[in-house]
């Protein structure tokens, strides 16, 4: 069995597995693909309703967003092998979707699959879990609060505020990234160890310009090279 690219929409694909599984919860992922020396591929799938992460080499971040569909609970759980496959590039971007389907021996005998829009092409790669290594599931452990996102259009400093938790970090952006706009964004941050975001802590702002970084962040978007990120505590005026 060989995994290629399918002719699916997201709406088929979707349509396809809500008549072939019971059960349904709202999940998240992240794709990691590298060919640096020697090619690598991750993912990470994140349920927070049944409170259920899948992990392999990827262990943190969410995008893009769709739905984990299962029969039995019980069977997620413990290494897995998998397989992801994505929309041919037949199928027109805005109706693109990536498919995770997991498995345990047998190849093609899938106990849950994951299916998610996938606008901005973040996955063009295939896996065959019989050729990989495969992953984990893990039970979901992980703090998520609103956070607030804030730069002014005259300056280069960007500020994250997460008032929940009583914490901000902030970084600046490079010369020629911020072209004199502002940014003022609602969203959410999660972490999986919140003693990591103690005072004085820095962090890395890890952005690959691919073509799906500059679908989504625009002349946002950079990498850098040293943790210029610094956690610090916030109080509330």
């Amino acid at each position: 069995m060989s995994i290629q690219p399918i002719p699916e929409t997201y709406k088929q694909a979707y349509e396809e597995r809500l008549e072939k599984y019971t059960y349904t919860a709202a999940a998240s992922a992240l794709f990691f693909f590298s060919d640096a020396g020697q090619e690598e591929q991750g993912v990470r799938i994140e349920a927070p309703e049944i409170m259920k992460e899948f992990v392999d080499k990827v262990t943190f971040g969410r995008d893009p967003v769709g739905t984990l569909f299962y029969n039995n609970i019980d069977d997620i759980q413990g290494a897995t092998k998998y397989n992801v496959t994505y929309s041919q590039t037949s199928v027109p971007n805005d109706d693109a979707c990536v498919v995770v389907q997991f498995f345990g021996h047998t190849q093609g005998k899938f106990y849950a699959e994951f299916v998610g829009r996938d606008p901005a092409r973040t996955v063009w790669w295939t896996v065959d879990g019989t050729q990989h290594r495969g992953g984990s599931w893990n039970s979901l452990a992980l703090t998520t609060a609103t956070a607030y996102v804030y730069k002014r259009s005259t300056e280069s400093n960007v500020s994250i505020t997460i008032t929940p938790i009583r914490k901000q970090v902030s970084f600046d952006l490079p010369g020629g990234t911020d072209t004199g706009k502002n940014l003022s964004v609602w969203g959410n941050l999660s972490t999986n160890d919140i003693s990591k975001l103690d005072k004085g802590g820095r962090s890395f702002i890890p952005q690959e310009t691919k073509a799906s970084d500059v679908t989504a962040l625009g002349d946002m978007r950079f990498t850098s090279v040293d943790p210029i990120a610094i956690w610090d505590d916030y109080v509330p005026e």
